[in-house]
């Protein structure tokens, strides 16, 4: 994705830009929309990151927002509705040169009424949002359509580099005699780089037979492959979760107790 930018000493320029990023699940844009928070925040006076995710939290959401871009706690009270909220946000942003990162949207009316909160001006403030929804993206960048990204499936070329470099730290130091079932393997992935981690994860547990890598392999269905739907990324999923002990199964089961996109807490868990 091209990101043009000034710095934030610099004159307004221009005005508000939302940026979108569409694609399945397990397709990057959380990484890529991570990269771009990390490394262009600096350029900003204020920031924040946030996921939506299916069932949302609309107050929720803006009190995490608020919160971040005044770079101070906000606790729930009653005064915190959500227009008190998106007026609140809208007063500190009005001079601000702001970046936000509006994760995992699903539906048009999320977008709108978060829209509501970040205030148009011409400090050159920018937004980006990830979706799995093509009509949503459009939504959110109308008119410049033109700025609705669609992420690609990676090429065979940079599928490898991920791979190799998840399981043996470099495509250089892959065994030879592991270098073909590898290739298998990463082709049953489709280019998913969720998918290629997860796996590559796996492999990490597995000794250099290759027996061990070809009974990975067969576990591997080919739905990746032609078509990158929700079942064979579950299946590959199911397939990791399978291969844990009983004692990481265990506590791996007790994180579905907590909503998407939670703030877990080690001590909460731990107790449990």
């Amino acid at each position: 994705m091209r990101w043009q930018c000034k710095s934030k000493n610099s004159s307004p320029a221009s005005s508000r830009q939302v940026s979108a990023m569409t694609g399945f699940g397990g397709s990057g844009k959380t990484t890529l929309a991570n990269q771009v928070y990390q490394k262009a925040g600096r350029l900003f006076n204020c920031q924040a990151f946030v996921s939506v995710s299916q069932n949302p939290d609309i107050r929720k959401i803006l009190r995490s927002m608020l919160s971040q871009i005044r770079k101070e706690d906000f606790p729930i009270s009653r005064s915190s509705d959500e227009a008190w909220l998106i007026n609140s946000m809208r007063d500190f942003l009005k001079d601000k040169r702001y970046l936000i990162v509006i994760d995992d949207i699903w539906s048009i009316q999320a977008w709108k009424t978060i829209k509501c909160a970040l205030l148009e001006n011409s400090c050159g403030s920018r937004i980006i949002v990830t979706t799995r929804n093509v009509s949503v993206a459009k939504s959110c960048c109308f008119p410049r359509l033109d700025l609705a990204y669609e992420l690609r499936p990676l090429t065979e070329a940079d599928s490898k580099i991920l791979f190799f470099t998840r399981v043996f730290g470099s495509v250089e130091k892959c065994p030879l005699h592991l270098n073909e079932i590898s290739t298998e393997i990463i082709k049953k992935c489709g280019g998913l780089p969720l998918a290629i981690i997860t796996i590559g994860s796996l492999l990490t547990t597995k000794s250099d037979s290759r027996e061990d890598w070809v009974r990975v392999r067969n576990s591997i269905g080919r739905g990746l492959e032609k078509n990158p739907h929700v079942e064979e990324m579950e299946r590959i999923l199911s397939l990791s979760y399978n291969d844990l002990t009983l004692q990481l199964k265990t506590c791996l089961l007790y994180l579905s107790m907590y909503p998407e996109d939670y703030e877990v807490q080690m001590e909460d868990l731990v107790r449990r």
